[in-house]
């Protein structure tokens, strides 16, 4: 039955992300369970260029860490510091489990409204999430910026739907048509690498069309 499917799927979803978030499955249900009250389905943005996310949506995903970030581990197996939840944790910990039921992208759990990109931005998920978004901040300020929205691939793209967003051709993903949409890219760099983002290939292609595709460079 449709029933006996969607049963199984789920319980085979958690199964496979409890292991990844090395958890019971019962823990991770429980845990799964949590992020349903905390992030609930807000409604669908169909078109994934227009999930931008704003900078008080990200300060609520820095406060949500700060709460929870002690129950998680890092990339390493350890237990996670403030400078080790980068977005592979928040990944593992919330956006995929929060958004298992709905298929949904994580902005769709903040709001059901088109948030169109000002900004996008270029960057690696192995910055930890709050220098990624005192960065953003710094650039608001900088810019004076109010009710700004900014294209975050991690936020935007539907993760358990990627083959959906990244299609063979590059101008016909999300990222190209984010781009074209905001008025300018903010390429944020990692003190780790440092400058991890310009060895992605994901991040070259990103600054090519920024600079030399667009009519006018915009970095």
């Amino acid at each position: 039955s449709d029933f006996a499917s969607w049963l199984f799927d789920e319980d085979t979803s958690c199964d496979k992300f409890s292991k990844k978030a090395q958890m019971s499955t019962t823990d991770f249900k429980a845990w799964k369970a949590q992020l349903n009250e905390d992030w609930p389905w807000q409604g669908c943005i169909a078109q994934t260029e227009h999930r931008g996310i704003t900078l008080a949506q990200l300060r609520r995903v820095v406060a949500y860490i700060d709460v929870h970030y002690h129950a998680w581990k890092d990339r390493k197996g350890k237990v996670a510091t403030l400078d080790t939840v980068t977005l592979y944790v928040f990944n593992t910990y919330v956006i995929l489990p929060a958004t298992l039921d709905n298929s949904c992208a994580f902005v769709e759990l903040m709001t059901s409204l088109e948030q169109t990109p000002d900004w996008f931005i270029s960057h690696w998920w192995g910055e930890p999430i709050g220098e990624f978004v005192k960065c953003v901040e710094a650039h608001s300020d900088i810019r004076e910026l109010t009710d700004c929205n900014y294209w975050v691939c991690a936020y935007a793209n539907r993760q358990h739907n990627l083959d959906e967003e990244l299609t063979k051709n590059p101008a016909d993903t999300s990222f190209f048509k984010a781009m074209n949409l905001a008025r300018g890219v903010l390429v944020i760099l990692d003190r780790q690498g440092p400058a991890t983002t310009f060895t992605r290939i994901w991040c070259a292609y990103e600054a090519y069309v920024a600079l030399v595709q667009q009519s006018e460079p915009r970095m």
